[in-house]
């Protein structure tokens, strides 16, 4: 049973399946804006069928958590937006990426995180 109602989380996507074992059960993490904070997530993340292997924080503020394979949809329309802090509560090796700057990207590169600036015009 989750800690937690899918439906109350902000800025949650309809589609979302209510029971998603990914998320399990939730206790407070970060700040209080962290928890809050909305993330862009790949469905296979949310599905739990990968792990986060690319981390964005984008120039606006706003965070993007993906698998880092390139079976997505080409606007992202099968992305979810949950809260942030879900991410770093479920996948331990990116805890430590919650200060990550504005305008920078970490990737998962031969069993450790390589954070690098992202150029949004480039990507």
């Amino acid at each position: 049973m989750l800690g937690f109602d899918l439906i109350s989380l902000p800025l949650v996507r309809p589609t979302l399946p209510r029971r998603a074992s990914f998320w399990g059960a939730c206790g407070p993490i970060g700040s209080h804006e962290m928890k809050h904070e909305p993330c862009l997530i790949c469905p296979h993340v949310v599905s739990v069928q990968r792990p986060v292997r690319v981390l964005i924080h984008h120039h606006d503020g706003t965070w993007q958590a993906a698998c880092g394979e390139r079976d997505h949809a080409v606007d992202c329309g099968d992305f979810a937006i949950l809260a942030l802090s879900l991410v770093f509560e479920r996948q331990a090796d990116v805890r430590g990426l919650d200060q990550l700057p504005v305008e920078h990207i970490a990737q998962w590169s031969d069993g450790r995180w390589e954070v690098m600036p992202f150029d949004e015009g480039a990507a």
